[in-house]
Parts: structure tokens; sequence; C-alpha cells
């Protein structure tokens, strides 16, 4: 599995990061765990076959996880360009589909007609070509929520929020946990982290200090060689705040801090 890390940033975009996307690619497949930067440009400038973006997967309902979905899906289901791609976003409970595609589209229903027209067309916009909706969406609750042979992802609650979840990663032999936001305690690590081997934890630095004692006991007990923090607070978690953790840590785990644009591989 191959991580790229589109966004980084805590609740706000910073002047060196976007908010949270991280694009995971296996095989020829890839997959989007949420979309808070401006995924359409990132996955573009990357050269993203959006042919083989097998799903949207939004840990929770904060809009620093999913704004650039606006964006996105209205280029997708608007333009001619995108003819032939079929998207499947995946959200918990609460996330506001129907309010997002009213927004784009005046439709009042979550999926809106199966025909879609859309307000203008013209020059490549797309026409009524009766081909229906090009993304589409799926609530999850826990549980396995995907599994399309190459990649299974299973969501586990946390605390965060009323709908915040974690997401395990299962492909090419490899498990990877991308926490979503967590306490500020980490009290809600999902349990798997403590019991069962992982390759990887992607985790969070927005509201735990990754500095106090308390995180870095907890973070000790964790069953991956190699964690992952992103989601970074800067007036939080300074740079010697996370320096401390990686030094503390060091002699059970490898700790990586990332930025935009970094490459981590399982």
């Amino acid at each position: 599995m191959k991580f790229t890390f589109l966004g980084t940033s805590h609740g706000i975009t910073e002047k060196d990061r976007f908010t949270s996307s991280i694009l995971v690619e296996s095989g020829k497949r890839s997959y989007l765990i949420d979309a808070g930067a401006p995924i359409m440009k990132l996955l573009r400038e990357r050269e993203v076959d959006l042919a083989s973006l097998s799903g949207i997967f939004i840990t929770h309902s904060h809009c620093d996880h999913f704004l650039g979905l606006v964006e996105f899906m209205n280029q997708i289901e608007c333009f001619n360009e995108f003819g032939g791609i079929r998207i499947n976003v995946f959200g918990p409970e609460n996330f506001p589909f129907a309010p997002m595609r009213y927004f784009l589209f005046g439709d009042e229903s979550e999926h809106g007609t199966d025909k879609f027209i859309p307000p203008k067309t013209g020059g490549s916009r797309k026409k009524d070509d009766g081909e229906g909706h090009r993304v589409r969406f799926t609530r999850y609750t826990e549980g396995t929520i995907f599994d399309d042979g190459a990649m299974k992802i299973t969501a586990i609650k946390t605390e965060h929020c009323p709908d915040s979840h974690a997401f395990l990663l299962e492909s090419e032999g490899k498990r990877a946990l991308i926490t979503g936001d967590l306490r500020v305690d980490l009290s809600d690590m999902p349990e798997i982290a403590f019991c069962e081997r992982l390759d990887l934890l992607i985790t969070e630095a927005a509201h735990p200090l990754w500095s106090e004692e308390r995180i870095i006991s907890r973070a000790r007990s964790i069953l991956a060689p190699k964690i992952v923090i992103t989601h970074v607070c800067p007036f939080r978690n300074t740079e010697e705040h996370l320096s401390v953790a990686k030094e503390r840590l060091s002699a059970s785990h490898t700790v990586i801090s990332v930025t935009d644009g970094d490459i981590i591989e399982i």
C-alpha cells in the first residue's frame, strides 16, 4: 500500500498545508480517505486516473474532512470529460449528503433523480444523457464497509464526535489503521492498535499533545512499528513537541510527522 498525504493540516488550511485527505493506492486501484483538501486539483496534479478511484471514505462530519468533496462532486457530475466515471462516497450516519446535493443541483433527495440535469448546459458541460448520477452515496456504521477484493476497509467507532470513525485498511497482506480525529488523551484509540499487529498507524496531532507523558505512554503500547502523525495543529503541536515524541518513542517505534505531498509505503 502507498499513502500520499494530500492534506495534513488541522481544522483550517495553513500556508503550507491543506486540510485532511490521504490518497491510498494498492495495485491499480486507489482510495481516498477524507476529502478536506482541494482534492480535484491534487488528484489531477498527481495524474491519478479517476476511473481507478474505487471510493471516497469520510471519517466524520466535520467540514475540514469533507468540503473538498463539494467541488469534486460538482465537476464529476457536470462535465463531459468525466463521462464513464463512477465514484462511491462512504460517509457516517450524520453526513450531510442531501444538503450537499441540494446546494449544488437543487435535488431534494440524497441521490437526486435517476436522470441528472445540471443547472446549465453548453460547452463541455454534461447534457442529459440518461446516464444518471456519477457520484453515489452510501452511509456506513461500524464493521466492514467496503471490500472490492483488493482492499478491505473496516470502520471502528471513536469518540471525537458523535459520528467519528477510524478505518482499518487491509490489502496486499498489509494492515494499516487510520484513526481519524481522537480525544485529547487518546482514550478512544481503537483497541485493535494494542492487541493486533499492524504494519502502520496513521494518527493525528490536532487534539492530543504529543509531548505529554500520558500520550507517549499510551503510544508505547501500540503494536505498529511505524506511527505516522498527520492533521497537525502547529500552535498545539510544534516541531519541538513532535520531536519529543519521536525521541522518547524511538526505542520501540519509528515516528514520522508528515507534510503535504509526503509518501509512505508499506
